[in-house]
């Protein structure tokens, strides 16, 4: 799709979510569109982090 299309479906998620309490579960490769979330959680080689988690060095 293109970015003026995605830009409004992004918008559309977020007063989804803002103004009416709804949780969306999204699933992206791009960068910006992850941008637009409250909570992103990164799978990496089948390991779930919210990027809290620091390893030790």
């Amino acid at each position: 799709m293109d970015r003026d299309t995605a830009d409004e479906i992004l918008e559309l998620l977020e007063i989804l979510n803002r103004d009416h309490g709804k949780t969306i579960v999204m699933v992206t490769h791009d960068p910006k569109a992850a941008s637009h979330a409250r909570h992103v959680v990164h799978l990496d080689k089948g390991q779930l982090s919210d990027g809290t988690d620091e390893e030790a060095a």
